[in-house]
């Protein structure tokens, strides 16, 4: 347990922190910690020591000792804070993060997203608080490390049909030939809806910022105008969303989506069909079942209605 640190200037509470992750046991993460080293991170009055090696080497430790928590049973408090704690580090100090970390973050989201913890039962209403916060990380981690993330779509994948599922309601299958019928208790709504169609929109459709890091030298802006990087990273993820196209198509064999739901979902499923290349589309429709192609003819219809894949 964290001794009070309330009485301690920045550099002390810093310091504290800092032999506090050095000497905890794996999972042993506590509310005071992790509230701390939220404040450590945005506090101006700790800028001296932000900067210091001890402590960007005590964040680091800190994001594997976090996400190594989060993959234990966690009450929904400790959850909710070691989530915030991560998206503040990879916010406010990205240089503490490396390719490890992202790899980590991303499983746990994954994880995350498709079960609850052991041994521990969530509330609905705190599922799709948790729900709320992965989709916050994962938008970060695109803004903020995309070059990090890359082309590493055997990672992105995992996490978008895991955060993609939940948003379905699932059919009931009911005794003798009734027809199935939706669960009603769903805690997800359009507000869900729209944090993971940010998601698809960043991927699919970014902004130059989110693909360059933040110092260039002039050499790499000269590249950067005979190669346009938002056209590599759209033919980049159109070689691989494809699959995610399969995922929501399947899903809508087994539930359905709240209407609200459905209507936020279209800008990041169209922006997702708009970089898929038609060629790719065939050989998807080819590999579906008759049902899944059912499915798939309404959803590409739908999306020519709305006036996409023009001059395909």
């Amino acid at each position: 347990m964290l001794e009070s640190t309330e009485d301690l200037d920045a550099d002390d509470r810093g310091r504290k922190l800092m032999r506090h992750l050095e000497s905890k046991a794996e999972g042993s993460f506590d509310r005071k910690s992790l509230v701390l080293v939220q404040e450590l991170v945005v506090s101006r009055a700790a800028r001296s020591f932000q900067s210091s090696k001890e402590f960007l080497e005590a964040l680091a430790q800190g994001i594997n000792c976090i996400c190594d928590a989060l993959l234990q049973p966690q009450p929904f408090d400790i959850t909710v804070l070691s989530l915030q704690a991560i998206n503040i580090i990879l916010h406010k100090q990205p240089r503490v993060v490396t390719q490890w970390h992202i790899d980590q973050i991303m499983g746990v989201i994954a994880t995350l997203a498709s079960r609850s913890p052991p041994s521990i039962t969530y509330t609905t209403k705190q599922t799709a608080l948790r729900y709320l916060a992965l989709c916050r990380i994962f938008n970060t981690m695109l803004s903020f490390h995309r070059k990090r993330l890359g082309g590493r779509y055997h990672l992105i994948l995992p996490v978008l049909q895991s955060l993609l599922r939940p948003l379905f309601i699932p059919f009931t299958i009911l005794p003798s030939n009734q027809p199935s019928s939706p669960a009603t208790e769903n805690p997800f709504t359009a507000t869900h809806a729209s944090a993971y169609a940010r998601i698809l929109l960043q991927l699919a459709d970014p902004t130059l910022s989110s693909l360059t890091s933040h110092s260039h030298s002039t050499k790499s802006r000269q590249t950067q105008n005979l190669n346009d990087p938002t056209k590599i990273a759209k033919s980049i993820a159109g070689q691989h969303l494809h699959y995610l196209i399969m995922t929501y198509c399947d899903c809508q064999l087994r539930g359905r989506l709240k209407p609200e739901v459905r209507q936020k979902l279209k800008p990041g499923i169209w922006a997702v069909l708009d970089v898929i290349p038609q060629e790719t589309m065939r050989v998807m429709n080819a590999g579906m079942d008759k049902a899944g192609r059912a499915i798939w003819r309404a959803l590409y219809g739908e999306w020519r209605r709305d006036g996409r894949g023009r001059g395909r």
